[in-house]
């Protein structure tokens, strides 16, 4: 049986929240291997075991999965060289022992995998490789060259110069990792990880009765205390629930088993359920680092040129598609989820994706990739003193895009991140979590083929609360929330960034006394029926009073062929009583439906149907169907709208429709960027002055 896909690693991945995922969810494993799988039961090293681990490590290498080996076993080799045996216990011999035994663990290692063709690495770490950040970024880039050369990297704390792990008197607690099991979770989230093993001598965490624990989704106070005589020493239980916990809060799952059952490597990587399963939980933005490591990947991004921002788009676009499976697989589970909780059918439209959805998601990358980028030269002039001042557009750096039921936006929102150099964090609603792990598994995949960093393209599964923490650090350049007033307010009332409204769309159709009829119907029946979902679809009908007799019974048939609900002021449901349509109710009138329902109000002129959209509308999109250009030009001056339109649907307002390739949101405020926002509006400015040595006098 074939478990893995090839493939190259990136950062976000299909959430590993069941063991069935793991077979296609996981790219990239830390192996942990503890010294008693490594000794004989006379203390001397099992070449034996050793070999079989090195056999399943080289066999889930051929099948395309990148494994990082964590093991101990050093001094234990070590000690019988220099024949300690029980006389090594003395810290100073433990260090000799260790720097005996690194070399013939690895004599064994080079040995075993060689003898598969595999390039094992050796990797001595200390904590002062952890703690200092510039050594931490030199360590994660090392391991990310060893991986992307097929190379197995064996990890090890040096035992020669770090001795917290071999003092069984220090405070292990105050230390950063005092033991390999606390080291195996560190490499784990160094690397981005998908899944953590630690391998020990017994069947998994136990409860009190001794039996094995098959999931732990939660480290509450009951875990503590569980060692049930597990593993005496620095690595018990305690070490490797500290390890499993940090994993896990990295967004890392983990699993604890027992590394003498056959081929268990194998069977993990399967989905059997072997051991005890440790789901991954939400990241922890303060610690993780999360906003400064997609300021890094902007960097880059933002130096490249708009050819190689271009090709990293053309590649993330077949990467949409090579993924569909996968993607589509992790969305029916989303939707299948929607449907037993009994979400309306509006959230399910928006939710559900399918083949075409995704190749009309790939045409917009590719669309978006050959737009002409705007230029970064927005004006220039000398003074008379001779300063030469530009003012040149520039990224505005990292944008956190916060969305509801739509994984389609990820597609659009990280192309227009990237073709304009901007990194994205994306914050997605919870029914689509699987969906939009996939999506921006898949976009990471194309970044990294481009050679750029998937830190480009984030996405964050935090809480409400860390959401909140997110907001109120004001470590982001710009914050885009899309989604109803509950999500505005909570954005406006928690942000220390900028914000970017993109507000509700109650939007109106209003039909003057001298519209051709049959377009108004026409263009009605569009904006209700074709995607009542969407922001741009109408809500409410405005019916001049001249028109209303002969207009309503004609559309409304249409209307209600189309399975749209009316719901009508106390004119127009003395009109349209038989047609079997309800009274509308006062708040009808500012209700955002997303879904087929239609509020209709007859108005006597165009000056009230404007003060009902300024009583009710969201400034989104709003439209008039008349013959007479005073009327449109009446009616375009007093609406304040982001799009006002003449004779046309407001399905329009779109970016792809405006010929923006696509849009980041449709912005309902009027700074700094107003109606579909493309590319031109993830942008700033700066003012570049130069001189030849010229100094202020006043």
């Amino acid at each position: 049986m074939i478990y893995f896909r090839q493939g190259v690693y990136f950062p976000h991945r299909l959430p590993t929240d069941s063991r069935e995922l793991l077979s296609r969810a996981c790219k990239r494993v830390v192996v942990k291997i503890g010294s008693k799988l490594l000794s004989s039961s006379d203390g001397k090293p099992d070449l034996n075991a050793l070999r079989d681990f090195c056999e399943q490590i080289s066999d889930l290498h051929d099948r395309g999965l990148e494994v990082c080996l964590v093991t101990s076993g050093a001094i234990l080799c070590g000690r019988g060289k220099l024949g300690l045996n029980g006389d090594g216990k003395t810290l100073q011999a433990q260090q000799a022992s260790a720097a005996v035994g690194q070399a013939l663990l690895m004599e064994h290692y080079n040995s075993f995998f060689g003898k598969r063709g595999k390039c094992p690495a050796q990797v001595l770490l200390t904590e002062g490789d952890f703690a200092d950040s510039s050594r931490r970024a030199n360590l994660a880039s090392a391991f990310e060259c060893l991986l992307k050369l097929k190379a197995i990297p064996i990890v090890n704390e040096n035992d020669v110069v770090s001795t917290s792990e071999l003092d069984y008197s220090e405070g292990k607690d105050e230390r950063l990792f005092g033991d390999n099991d606390v080291l195996s979770s560190l490499v784990a989230k160094e690397i981005k990880a998908d899944l953590l093993v630690i391998l020990s001598a017994v069947d998994g965490l136990l409860d009190r009765d001794g039996r094995v624990i098959a999931e732990v989704r939660e480290f509450g106070e009951e875990l503590r205390g569980l060692d049930n005589g597990m593993v005496s020493g620095r690595g018990g239980i305690r070490t490797k629930l500290k390890a499993l916990r940090q994993s896990c809060e990295a967004g890392i799952a983990g699993i604890l088993a027992n590394g003498r059952e056959p081929r268990v490597l194998d069977r993990i990587l399967a989905g059997e359920a072997i051991g005890t399963y440790f789901l991954k939980t939400a990241p922890r933005v303060a610690s993780e680092g999360f906003v400064e490591r997609a300021r890094n990947a902007q960097k880059r991004l933002a130096q490249a040129g708009a050819e190689e921002r271009t090709k990293a788009l053309e590649l993330v676009a077949e990467s949409i598609l090579e993924s569909q499976a996968e993607i589509l697989a992790a969305n029916q589970a989303d939707v299948n989820s929607a449907e037993q909780v009994g979400l309306a059918f509006a959230f399910l439209d928006r939710l559900k994706l399918s083949k075409s959805k995704l190749r009309a998601m790939a045409d917009s990358v590719r669309g978006l990739a050959a737009l002409q980028a705007p230029s970064a030269e927005l004006a220039e002039w000398v003074r008379p003193n001779g300063l030469r001042i530009r003012r040149v557009r520039t990224p505005l750096g990292v944008v956190l895009l916060i969305f509801e039921s739509r994984p389609d936006v990820i597609a659009e929102a990280a192309a227009l991140a990237v073709k304009s150099g901007n990194a994205i964090i994306l914050k997605g609603g919870s029914e689509a979590a699987r969906t939009n792990c996939g999506l921006v598994n898949a976009i990471s995949r194309g970044l990294e083929n481009a050679g750029f960093s998937g830190d480009c393209v984030k996405l964050f599964s935090g809480s409400r609360e860390e959401l909140r923490q997110l907001l109120q650090a004001g470590s982001v350049d710009l914050v885009v929330p899309r989604g109803g007033k509950e999500l505005l307010d909570f954005v406006t009332q928690n942000s220390k960034s900028p914000v970017l409204f993109a507000g509700g769309g109650v939007c109106h159709v209003y039909v003057h006394e001298d519209a051709n009829l049959q377009a108004a119907a026409e263009i009605i029946v569009n904006a209700k029926v074709q995607k009542p979902s969407a922001c741009n679809a109408i809500e409410t009908l405005l019916v001049n009073e001249a028109v209303a007799k002969k207009f309503l019974p004609d559309v409304a048939a249409a209307l209600m062929e189309k399975g749209v609900e009316l719901r009508c002021c106390e004119r127009s449901f003395g009109i349209l009583e038989k047609a079997g349509v309800k009274r509308a109710s006062a708040s009808d009138w500012g209700t955002e439906f997303s879904d087929l329902i239609l509020a209709i109000r007859i108005v006597p002129s165009l000056e009230e149907a404007v003060a009902h959209i300024a009583r009710h509308g969201t400034k989104h999109s709003e439209a008039i169907v008349s013959e007479s250009p005073q009327a449109y030009r009446a009616f375009a001056s007093k609406v304040d709208a982001a799009v006002v339109y003449w004779n046309a649907s407001t399905r329009f307002t779109d970016g792809g429709q405006f010929g923006f390739g696509a849009e980041l949101c449709i912005s309902t405020q009027k700074l700094h960027a107003r109606g579909p926002v493309g590319l031109d509006g993830l942008y700033t400015y700066k003012y570049l002055v130069e001189g030849n040595g010229q100094v202020r006098g006043d």
